[in-house]
């Protein structure tokens, strides 16, 4: 029986490639011209395997900022035989260099209660609950030691499976996404210390859409603190709140799952 298909609306730079105009020749990039100028290209970790998976579950489409021709060179490398991605939306079809919205509902008319969208960025969706945000992969001499890729493939599976079997009571992939995105840090009492003060509200919004509670709405005892400073704490044997830096909080997004706080502890905290 042919597996049902939700649409998985695909970003390319930083998601599953990145680029660089001055970057160094790499045995693992190739180059492709953009206005006439080489830019070497690199394809993260796992790209190949994702989307021949991603491709049984889901209906995908480009949805990139990058010009048409960069777009298209791309995807020439990623889906040489053209079976794994519908569309190429670029800057073109978008009418826009900065947000993907702009014209988004009349290029899927049917609407996007059935697409779910991947991508670095949310900002440039306007922070739909149906973006799955990857961790942005960069130009680096060093391997990508995540399996980003991986997570996102559980993580799109999960959501795929999920919608199917709630499709008559939610039929809306943003609801079936905000929801799963809440349930990872739901319970959990966080308080965000150390940092500037515009960076302890980012960090605390970030959890937020995580589910967790922090300052604003924080009762009782915290289960953890976010530590901005990621200084290392002196032993305390009164102290047994956790002290975790702001990479926890980078995990829980990567992941879409609760860290070992053992991966990021800096000691522990008396309750106050």
């Amino acid at each position: 029986m042919e597996t049902k298909k939700l649409i998985l609306l695909v970003d390319l730079d930083n998601t599953l490639i990145c680029s660089n105009r001055r970057g160094q020749s790499k045995k693992d990039a190739f180059v492709v011209a953009d206005d006439a100028e080489a830019i070497k290209v690199k394809i993260r970790p796992y790209c190949a395997e994702f989307l021949e998976r991603m491709a049984e579950i889901y209906s995908m489409h480009v949805v990139t900022l990058s010009c048409k021709a960069y777009a298209q060179a791309i995807v020439k490398r990623l889906d040489p035989a053209g079976r794994l991605f519908q569309r190429v939306l670029s800057r073109t079809e978008l009418g826009s260099v900065v947000k993907k919205t702009e014209h988004i509902n009349e290029l899927f008319p049917v609407g996007l209660a059935r697409s779910v969208i991947l991508d670095d960025r949310v900002d440039v969706w306007d922070h739909r609950e149906n973006v799955v945000q990857v961790k942005a992969f960069h130009w680096s001499d060093e391997k990508e030691e995540e399996p980003v890729l991986q997570e996102m493939e559980r993580i799109l599976t999960i959501i795929h499976r999920s919608y199917f079997s709630l499709a008559e009571l939610v039929p809306d992939t943003a609801k079936i996404v905000g929801n799963y995105r809440r349930s990872i840090l739901n319970g959990f009492r966080v308080r965000v210390e150390g940092g500037n003060p515009n960076r302890r509200v980012e960090v605390a919004q970030r959890l937020t859409s995580f589910g967790a509670r922090t300052k604003k709405t924080l009762t009782g005892s915290p289960t953890l603190v976010v530590d901005l400073t990621r200084e290392k704490r002196k032993a305390d044997e009164n102290a047994t709140i956790p002290v975790v830096s702001d990479k926890w909080v980078d995990a829980v997004e990567t992941r879409w799952s609760i860290p070992d706080v053992k991966e990021f502890l800096l000691g522990f905290q008396a309750d106050q």
